[in-house]
């Protein structure tokens, strides 16, 4: 587990910020879905970014979360957690709402399979992985910070990444819609 405080990132990038681009990149995709969609009024209801070429599903956390008392927040958040990595398994053309409740017919072995949880105050995303390792001598390593956004890389496996790109890198490393 990796915890960036936001804060921090922002303040490390005062251009940026002062531009409005928020200290997560994946959170521009996630925000403008969620207001388009009018999803922030559902909480843990969970969908998918059609840019992103692997599976994932992520939801709003609707704003409640810190008003409620530690153990309703922990039923909730793990209720939504649970959800998103049945709906991030599905089959790319299910409706992944219909998925989020049901039992897998692996059971709930989804619940262990390899994934990336990414969790900010307004959202979280879960991305199934094949792989938490990338590169030609598979130094790179590809975790929820590379789907944040922040693809993490020694100078020698610089000209690769570059070359394939950040996004065929992680849907190299996730699974296939």
């Amino acid at each position: 587990m990796q915890v960036v405080p936001l804060d921090a990132i922002a303040a490390s990038r005062p251009q940026l910020a002062a531009a409005g681009v928020p200290p997560v990149p994946m959170e521009a995709a996630v925000n403008a879905h969620l207001e388009a969609q009018g999803w922030r009024t559902r909480p843990g209801a969970p969908f998918r970014l059609a840019d992103l070429p692997f599976k994932h599903a992520a939801c709003s956390l609707g704003g409640d979360v810190p008003a409620l008392s530690d153990e309703a927040a922990a039923a909730a958040l793990h209720g939504w957690y649970t959800a998103l990595l049945r709906a991030a398994y599905a089959p790319a053309d299910a409706e992944v709402s219909a998925c989020a409740g049901a039992t897998s017919a692996a059971g709930d072995a989804v619940l262990a399979a390899p994934h990336s949880l990414l969790l900010t105050p307004s959202w979280m995303m879960a991305v199934p992985r094949s792989t938490d390792r990338w590169g030609p001598t598979g130094d790179v390593p590809v975790n929820s910070l590379a789907y944040a956004g922040f693809l993490l890389t020694r100078a020698s496996s610089a000209a690769a990444l570059n070359a394939d790109g950040p996004m065929a890198v992680l849907r190299k490393c996730g699974l296939d819609l």
